[in-house]
């Protein structure tokens, strides 16, 4: 099986190639022309591993929460990738892949992930470990900091905190365990395929919707 997956947020253009038993990766660092950028990376790694894009049975990505434009970069490339091949399409959104990149280097079966969004809101999910498999309990929100924070000081200590930023104000809460895990990549998002595949999950088969993770729920969960 070939599995061909691409990260594009956070000025981060990071795509991995599982080409049968062989995984290869390969990364950039950009401040502008990401799109560009993704393009090349992708062209580059399979022209080292002497395929097409028409060699690719998946093609996966995260389809967010993040940035507008990363997202429906991420979506529209995936989609003209697929365009014309075989392949097929699976997503994940951001909080799901840094929870199973945390399982991974934890022993934890509880995550509670909170990444920024922007100065004053961040995002906010808790996946729990049942059955070797991750699940997310209620629904991903978006949350303003003090809320989140408010909300991480009533958890019991089976939660371990998951964040890719440095806060004073969550620097503040004690007792906690607290991860940081400053960023993630194409190379993260090939092993969580690998483990939804040997789940037997459903594959999107071309229906992708953008997971922005709506502005209006602050007031609802202050």
């Amino acid at each position: 099986m070939k599995i061909l997956t691409f990260y594009n947020f956070n000025n981060i253009c990071s795509v991995s190639l599982k080409n049968n038993e062989k995984i290869s990766s390969e990364i950039n660092f950009v401040n502008k022309n990401s799109n560009f950028s993704i393009l090349f990376i992708i062209n580059k790694i399979l022209f080292k591993n002497s395929l097409t894009i028409k060699d690719i049975d998946i093609i996966s990505f995260s389809n967010g929460p993040g940035s507008f434009t990363a997202i429906r970069t991420s979506i529209v490339l995936a989609k003209g990738l697929s365009i014309g091949s075989n392949s097929q399409l699976m997503n994940f959104s951001m909080l799901e892949i840094y929870a199973y990149k945390a399982k991974k280097i934890t022993c934890y079966k509880n995550f509670l992930i909170i990444l920024k969004a922007n100065k004053k809101n961040l995002y906010f999910g808790k996946y729990i470990l049942l059955k070797n498999n991750l699940v997310l309990k209620k629904k991903e929100i978006f949350l303003s900091n003090k809320s989140a924070y408010k909300k991480i000081k009533m958890l019991k200590k089976k939660w371990i905190i998951v964040k890719n930023f440095n806060s004073i104000l969550f620097n503040k809460i004690k007792k906690k365990k607290i991860l940081n895990i400053n960023n993630i990549s194409a190379l993260d998002i090939i092993f969580l395929t690998l483990k939804k595949i040997k789940l037997k999950k459903k594959i999107n088969n071309n229906i992708i919707f953008p997971n922005y993770l709506n502005n209006t729920m602050i007031k609802k969960n202050k």
